[in-house]
């Protein structure tokens, strides 16, 4: 028998917090980025200091306790080896560092945190935009970014930047990014998607901003999915793609194999409203007036050739701005299992964003010397 338990584990980070040496009240990306640079400022003597670490050994600890919990159980029932980790944002973030230090993590759900290889994707961040998104206000207030480029950030990546443990994340993996996101781009992943080994899956959320509002139900309910698979030792999808980068036409190309195929497959694809930034956000600033409505439309695409499972996307540069596609599989397993929540099983995968023309309209902010504005 199996059984499958969903603990919700809160205060990830403990806040809101006063450290010692302030008076400010803090929760947040404004707890983590006066971390940052505390630790910075002082890089071999600061590393306890950093809020990820204590975020990571909170959810370790919480794993031990479940299983000591259950220990103390009726023999007859079934003991707890293996966890699915998922959290979104900062959470996002502790899923993948967790996912590093701790062999019982059998599946991770990052969500909208694609931030392995953090120098390259902040660095695109501002070559998009020619200045920060009004997200990391936090940072800029607490002056971290004086510091991108340079030895002591590159400090910080080594313990935090879950590239530095890439190798280590063989186990299933189901990476969820929000298309509007206002942290991070919709391509962040092509930074480091091929680097990746093991079973990886990635789910692009069109028309969604970084809080995954209209969305989220949907990603849970595929990585419920992947759950019960994992658990019942069903097989899973395999599903692969490869993008081709131009000025004037850009294409991907998704492959399928194995024993299941895609129920639906469809191309998703959007234009940024301006032709100066190359801007996907839906939100450009706190205000409910700051909205960037770069829709996402889609359509059904079939195989390239009946029974290949070959489906191919191409998109040709827009008269104005930027466009950015992708291609999305929807599978559906139909079973009857005491076992199984839900006997109709909904799985959704999607390529990287592919954007074209392939161009940056800014130059990163290490050359400019730009990285850190007024606070």
């Amino acid at each position: 028998m199996i059984i499958l338990t969903l603990p919700d584990l809160q205060q990830i980070p403990n806040q809101p917090i006063y450290f010692h040496n302030s008076t400010k009240r803090r929760s947040e990306d404004a707890l983590i980025a006066y971390t940052w640079g505390y630790f910075m400022n002082d890089t071999k003597n600061n590393a306890e200091y950093l809020a990820r670490l204590p975020m990571t050994k909170a959810v370790v600890r919480a794993m031990d306790a479940i299983q000591e919990f259950v220990n103390t159980l009726n023999p007859n029932i079934p003991r707890v080896y293996d966890f699915l980790i998922a959290g979104g944002s900062k959470r996002g973030w502790t899923t993948w560092t967790t996912a590093a230090v701790d062999k019982r993590v059998k599946i991770i759900v990052p969500i909208v945190m694609p931030i392995v290889g953090m120098h390259d994707i902040i660095d695109e961040m501002y070559r998009v935009y020619g200045e920060w998104s009004f997200a990391l206000e936090d940072y800029i207030e607490e002056k971290v970014l004086k510091y991108f480029g340079k030895p002591e950030f590159k400090e910080l990546e080594k313990i935090v930047d879950p590239l530095t443990y890439i190798k280590r994340y063989t186990m299933i993996k189901y990476v969820v990014v929000a298309a509007g996101d206002e942290f991070f781009l919709p391509d962040s992943t092509k930074f480091f998607w091929d680097k990746l080994v093991g079973p990886s899956f990635l789910r692009v959320l069109p028309n969604a901003e970084h809080t995954t509002i209209g969305s989220s139900i949907s990603a849970l309910l595929s990585a419920e999915t992947l759950l019960q698979r994992y658990a019942n030792k069903r097989p899973l999808p395999q599903f692969d793609f490869k993008l081709t980068y131009g000025n004037e036409t850009a294409r991907i190309v998704a492959r399928t194999s194995g024993p299941f195929r895609p129920t639906v497959v469809k191309k998703w694809w959007a234009t940024t409203l301006s032709s100066e930034k190359r801007d996907f956000r839906l939100l450009t600033c706190k205000s409910p007036l700051c909205v960037n409505l770069v829709w996402w439309k889609s359509e059904i695409i079939s195989e390239s050739s009946p029974g290949s499972g070959v489906y191919m996307a191409i998109q040709e540069k827009p008269e104005s701005g930027w466009t950015g596609f992708m291609i999305e599989a929807t599978y559906n397993f139909n079973y009857t299992d005491s076992s199984t929540l839900n006997p109709i099983q909904e799985f959704k995968v999607t390529t990287s964003v592919n954007v074209v023309p392939d161009i940056l309209p800014f130059q990163s902010c290490i050359v400019t010397d730009s990285c850190q504005p007024d606070a």
